[in-house]
């Protein structure tokens, strides 16, 4: 190359500034970047590409000219390769692997993660083997994947829990054996005790992501978008926020087409309240591709007389207001005090029911003598001990004297047992002794 350079530069008759070199099309650096001793063919389908990269390889790499090949099949290359699925995949999240496991791929600002995924497994005993044989397959896959996505930086692996040291090791050396084969420098770290294996890849070129994607407008490339509820709130505080202007005539809100729909079938009740309330008009100009952060707010301001006018409006309907208040409160004033003074009249008295012993020691039941509550007062009631006492002392019900003990009559034989004798005894008593004059005294 160097020897081509600096004769193309004597033979020149053209006055600098002149091209002296100029770097070879995409199909001659792809050759020239992946080609290695172990690649047995160069397909292309090509006559120009085909030229050149003969030409290039008789330059550069004589001996393994043979190797680079016409393809002549009517069936398109990529097809015939399958290679369309396989460019296809790198645009994907999620890479399956032959064991049933997958691989995910998250990139970030900081670093790129990728998460390994176990397949199914038919008992407890075979956690580890099913563990150590998709591991093995995502390290493999995972240094092909770097390579063909062009992923650089940082990169954090989470591969599967595994209990056994010497598997560890197993899996950390296929991923370096798989990385030796990248041009581009990496520096592989152990597995850590969390089953993190952090690795290093230099950038040589953007990733493919980021030429063959652009940023979506909807959720500015983080993959989430706002709910309808969400939206809808924020339009109804954008709406109050522009009311807070006394002067608002009339406001035209530009929302998309889902917005305006909701706002018609569930909120035109508290939207016609609204307009009825602040004296202005509210219009809805539907978008079908607009996004909320666009939404637009038109506000049309009153004019000096309809200021004026609304003010005087609004100073006569609160002086009748306060009239009607002050008369609604006479009128409750005057209801209350009729209420009042008919409830004292009608209320009934709350009974205590008292029991007391009277002067000849019988008990007093004011529910045993409902003809002295009548004679009392009619609805007054009992409230206190005087009113009680007095109608003891005119109910007063004299005590029947106790009934003479019989005496038993003794048995033939002479004998006297003890019961007997306490028989006798009380019957001899109350013979001698004096009666009892009082129902208490007995």
């Amino acid at each position: 190359v160097w020897e081509n350079l600096t004769s193309s530069r004597k033979k020149s008759i053209k006055k600098p500034p002149f091209l002296l070199y100029q770097e070879a099309d995409m199909v001659v650096r792809l050759v020239r970047d992946n080609f290695t001793t172990e690649t047995s063919e160069v397909l292309v389908d090509n006559i120009e590409s085909y030229d050149a990269v003969k030409s290039f390889m008789q330059m550069v790499m004589p001996r393994f000219t043979n190797r680079v090949k016409l393809y002549k099949d009517t069936t398109p290359i990529f097809s015939r390769f399958k290679i369309e699925d396989q460019i296809e995949s790198l645009y994907q999240r999620k890479v399956s692997l032959p064991s049933g496991g997958s691989i995910v791929f998250d990139s970030g600002e900081a670093m790129v993660s990728i998460d390994v995924n176990s397949g199914k497994t038919t008992s407890a005993s075979q956690l580890e083997e099913t563990a150590l044989k998709t591991n093995l397959e995502a390290a493999e896959e995972i240094g092909r994947q770097l390579r063909l996505r062009d992923l650089g930086g940082l990169v954090v692996i989470d591969f599967i829990d595994m209990f056994h040291k010497k598997n560890q090791t197993l899996v950390e050396k296929e991923i370096k054996k798989t990385c030796k084969l990248d041009k581009a420098r990496v520096n592989i770290s152990r597995i850590s005790k969390f089953g993190l294996l952090e690795m290093s890849r230099q950038r040589l070129a953007p990733p493919v992501q980021q030429g063959a994607f652009v940023q979506c407008n909807s959720c500015s490339g983080t993959g989430v978008v706002r709910s309808l509820n969400y939206v809808v709130i924020h339009v109804l505080r954008k709406i109050n926020e522009h009311l807070a202007n006394e002067k608002v005539k009339k406001l035209t809100v530009e929302v998309s087409s889902d917005i305006t729909e909701y706002m018609l079938n569930n909120k035109s009740a508290f939207l016609l309240d609204l307009q009825e309330k602040l004296k202005f008009k509210l219009e809805f100009l539907s978008k079908p591709k607009l996004i909320w952060t666009d939404f637009k707010y038109h506000v049309t301001k009153k004019t000096s007389e309809e200021l004026e006018n609304l003010e005087l409006n609004t100073t006569n309907t609160s002086t009748q207001t306060e009239k009607s208040k002050s008369e609604e409160g006479q009128i409750r004033h005057q209801n209350k005090g009729r209420d009042s003074n008919k409830g004292r009249r009608s209320r009934p008295t709350q009974r205590k029911r008292y029991t007391r012993r009277t002067p000849n020691g019988q008990r007093f039941d004011r529910k045993a003598v409902p003809s002295q509550i009548g004679k009392s007062g009619e609805g007054k009631g009992l409230s206190s001990r005087q009113d009680v006492s007095d109608m003891v002392s005119r109910e007063t019900i004299p005590a029947s004297p106790p009934l003479p003990l019989r005496v038993a009559p003794k048995p033939e034989g002479g004998s006297e047992n003890l019961i007997d004798r306490i028989t006798g005894f009380f019957g001899k008593a109350s013979k001698d002794g004096d009666s009892p004059s009082s129902g208490a005294d007995s």
